[in-house]
Order: C-alpha cells, then structure tokens, then sequence
C-alpha cells in the first residue's frame, strides 16, 4: 500500500524531505506510520493531521494511495 504524507513547515524534520511516498503492509493509523519515522509522542500532540484534504484525528487508519499532510497545530486569537 502506498501513502503521500506531505510536510508543512517547522513539523519537518531537519534534513528532511517536505513530501515522501510510504509504502506499507496491512492497516496502519496515521500515528503509528509517524512514530515509526521519527516522531515522538509527545510531538504528536502539536500536529494537525489532514487526510485527503479533511482534518482527522492521528487514530484513523489509511488506505492505499492516500494522502497524509501534517502541519502545525496553531490557535490565538
């Protein structure tokens, strides 16, 4: 199964790429294809996660040929 995930911004990491393609097997959630490239759980907490352009939580499972785009989770006012 191949999945985009797009980078925005300061959720990059240094020296990384801003859009990669991730190939997997079975069922995966969007969390756990994050920790498994490098993100640490208490990151997680400060990512916006949109799948397919809809904004979704870190629980939902992907499937073949979507596309995950992360950015910074941002508020005020």
């Amino acid at each position: 199964m191949k999945i985009n995930l797009s980078i925005t911004g300061p959720v990059k990491k240094p020296g990384g790429q801003s859009e990669i393609d991730i190939y997997i097997d079975g069922k995966k959630k969007i969390k756990d294809i994050l920790l498994e490239h490098g993100y640490k759980e208490e990151e997680l907490e400060f990512i916006m996660c949109f799948l397919n352009n809809k904004p979704v939580a870190m629980d939902t499972e992907v499937k073949d040929k979507d596309k995950i785009c992360l950015t910074l989770l941002v508020g005020g006012g």
